[in-house]
């Protein structure tokens, strides 16, 4: 329920994860397929609203790709229980990989989450990077482990700030109420920067593009 109005003076902002999610999962049903593969997965962090909100998504993404294209890619889901232990995190995302012959996963998890960055890279499998542009930034410091980040699910609490920055100076911000962001407000998205181009098809981004 919307129980903003009960604080007058603060400004309250809910994020659409689950459309961030919904399009990591599109991507990794797309790219299992055209991998000849079965399965992907989703590794989140701990079981609360908003990571269970980007599973939720992700689940979606998968399930419309095999609706559209008749296929019957799975999706394996685990929860790392808190968001620092990254080598649980690599150890969940080892077992997807190897024994559950998974080509590309979803990690959102926060520091927990760089433990599966690192098994994309040992094992020389993809991952979906979250809340930033997680490949620009391992890029300088380690290269193998960015180019197996496709892309990373985009949540841009960075733009909401300042533009609500903005209206506070403007005099314009309205307070006691509760504003949703999501991607038809820019806020929400994955990053579509030139790692992601040159490993995902023009078929599937195209197919990506139409889903935005």
């Amino acid at each position: 329920d919307n129980n903003s109005s009960k604080y007058p003076t603060v400004r309250s902002v809910l994020f659409k994860q689950n459309e961030g999610g919904y399009l990591a999962g599109v991507l990794a049903a797309l790219m299992t397929r055209e991998a000849g593969k079965t399965n992907t997965g989703f590794i989140g962090g701990m079981k609360i609203d908003i990571i269970n909100d980007f599973g939720y998504g992700f689940m979606q993404g998968v399930k419309k790709v095999n609706a559209d294209f008749s296929a019957n890619t799975l999706a394996y889901n685990s929860y790392i229980g808190d968001f620092f232990n990254s080598p649980k995190g690599k150890t969940l995302a080892d077992t997807m990989y190897r024994e559950g012959n998974v080509d590309v996963l979803f990690a959102a998890a926060s520091q927990a989450g760089l433990g599966c960055l690192d098994s994309a890279k040992n094992n020389n499998k993809y991952v979906i990077g979250v809340d930033s542009d997680q490949y620009e930034y391992f890029k300088p410091v380690d290269s193998a482990k960015a180019d197996k980040i496709v892309t990373s699910v985009l949540k841009r609490v960075d733009l909401m700030l300042y533009e609500a920055c903005e209206s506070f100076l403007a005099g314009e911000l309205e307070y006691g109420v509760l504003q949703y962001e999501g991607l038809a407000e820019g806020k929400v998205g994955i990053v579509q920067n030139a790692n992601y181009e040159s490993i995902v098809s023009q078929a599937n981004r195209d197919y990506i593009n139409q889903i935005i």
